[in-house]
């Protein structure tokens, strides 16, 4: 059911925050994501995949991937994407006052969107956003965030299962006053 829900998510362009700790299997499961996305993305879609460290995989034909270096933020990334015409951006991991950026990204019709952030659960996933932004301004953007994030999905260790790591919950961010 929730591989079906995942797909369903990709193909209609949901922007998708995945959460959890450390070795929680975040880079893996966007990595699943990004192989539906190859799968369902029309021709001449454009990804762009954005990252410090480059670890994600992308088959979509029309993919470019930036990257940040010592001179060049993400928040910098963030801009030099917005200037490169692209449908969807995928953000390897958002730390800092960037993740203001990525919301206001997805706002402007680049949805289908994947991002992993380090949370302990969705609404954790959601604060954190938000206090990432405030790195880079004053006021919370709460509407923004809720505008902008469509699911977060939780993954969490467990020695149980056979992958010693699971999705533990699939949330649907409600749609704001607006939406």
């Amino acid at each position: 059911v929730q591989a079906f829900l995942l797909k369903q998510g990709i193909s209609e362009r949901k922007n998708i925050l995945v959460s959890g700790g450390p070795g929680s299997g975040k880079t893996t499961l966007t990595n699943s994501l990004l192989d539906v996305m190859a799968e369902v993305v029309p021709d001449g879609h454009r990804v762009l995949i954005l990252e410090q460290v480059p670890e994600l995989r992308c088959r979509v034909s029309n993919h470019k991937r930036l990257l940040t270096t010592n001179t060049v933020d993400l928040r910098t990334l963030l801009w030099i994407a917005m200037r490169n015409s692209p449908d969807r951006i995928v953000v390897g991991e958002v730390r800092d006052g960037a993740a203001l950026d990525m919301l206001k990204a997805w706002n402007t019709n680049c949805t289908g969107g994947v991002t992993t952030i380090h949370a302990n659960s969705p609404k954790a996933a959601m604060q954190r956003v938000i206090d990432l932004s405030l790195e880079a301004i004053a006021t919370a953007p709460y509407a923004l965030a809720q505008e902008a994030i469509d699911w977060v999905i939780q993954l969490n260790r467990d020695v149980t299962c056979k992958a010693g790591r699971r999705v533990t919950s699939l949330m649907a961010v409600p749609a704001g006053v607006n939406g």
